[in-house]
């Protein structure tokens, strides 16, 4: 298993940041909310990355069943044994299929061999797939969570609270244990803080896991996009059509890829909004400075970027699609100039 995948599944079998709070006997305490959703989050990736790995699934199969509707096809005496197709080839418009078989013995050995190589890759595309999206889904729900926690602040420390006060039926009392009081906000914040932190670094793992994959993603789109488009200007309209469906594929895959680093982002946005609106008012000095501390981090947006190249979100999908036009062009060109 590749190196960055195994970096990704360990970030998974952290355990959520999400602290029990009873012994502060705070007035509002949602580590009931907490559990319910960080329950609900978990069933939901589980059953997004099973839906992937179905959707996976039934594309390798697809290759793997063409052999042997290949093979019904040729014992019904419906096609010859010349026309008996391979698992996975290379359609290339205006060139001949070179694999051309003259008995069933070397259709056997060439589609187990495939068989083999695409039930490889199957496993090896769809643990990769699975585990960049639960990774992603892991550090958003961590964001979520620190969003809870600030609820949880704001609610049990609104505007105007301070160390040695509480509000009561509408009025501002004297705290019969200002020690305690003081206790609740400290031990409550530095939890907010530590969690931030706790994400942060969950943010670098995942950049470390994202980094090389997202440069051979947007390079592999790239080259096919330009491929497809060039093998749409040549052939029959079946190639036309498979190319356009290719095409449309491979743009909808890179999409769904990009979505990931999108959600972060939009995440991340949502998290810093929620600091800067926090009940910071009237908070002693040493809260202040705290929080002046977190929010100069949460100026850059949290993003998920391969070598100061590629960002992984919406934009991505259309830088990849503009190269591979430019790419296109250029080999048109070039083969205009061979031409001449």
């Amino acid at each position: 298993m590749p190196g960055k995948t195994k970096i990704l599944m360990e970030m998974l079998k952290w355990k959520h940041h999400v602290k029990n709070h009873g012994s502060l006997s705070l007035k509002h305490d949602m580590l009931k909310e907490k559990l319910t959703f960080l329950e609900k989050m978990e069933v939901e990736s589980v059953n997004s990355a099973n839906a992937i790995k179905k959707v996976l699934n039934y594309v390798y199969l697809n290759y793997l069943l063409t052999p042997v509707f290949g093979l019904v096809f040729y014992f019904l005496k419906i096609i010859h044994l010349e026309n008996l197709t391979l698992p996975f080839i290379i359609h290339i418009p205006t060139y001949h299929d070179p694999f051309k078989f003259e008995n069933l013995r070397h259709f056997f050995l060439s589609a187990s061999c495939l068989s083999i190589y695409i039930i490889y890759t199957a496993v090896l595309t769809i643990t990769i797939f699975q585990v960049s999206f639960l990774s992603v889904n892991n550090v958003i729900t961590e964001m979520q969570l620190l969003l809870l926690s600030l609820e949880e602040f704001n609610v049990n420390f609104p505007v105007g609270y301070n160390d040695e006060k509480y509000e009561e039926n509408g009025k501002l009392v004297e705290d019969e244990d200002g020690n305690r009081s003081k206790n609740k906000l400290k031990v409550l914040f530095n939890d907010i803080c530590e969690h931030h932190q706790y994400i942060f670094r969950k943010i670098e793992i995942l950049n470390d896991g994202y980094r090389y994959r997202l440069f051979y993603v947007n390079t592999f789109t790239c080259l096919q996009l330009c491929f497809a488009l060039f093998c749409l200007q040549k052939g029959d309209l079946g190639s036309k059509v498979r190319y356009g469906v290719l095409s449309a594929a491979i743009i909808l895959t890179n999409y769904v890829f990009s979505e990931n680093g999108q959600r972060l982002e939009n995440e991340g946005e949502k998290l810093r909004e929620a600091f800067f609106d926090c009940c910071w008012t009237g908070k002693p000095h040493w809260l202040k400075s705290s929080l002046l501390i977190l929010l100069t981090r949460m100026t850059k947006s949290p993003k998920i970027q391969a070598y100061g190249i590629f960002t992984l979100n919406k934009n991505n999908l259309k830088i990849v699609v503009q190269a591979a036009y430019s790419y296109y062009n250029f080999l048109g060109r070039f083969k205009e100039r061979m031409n001449e």
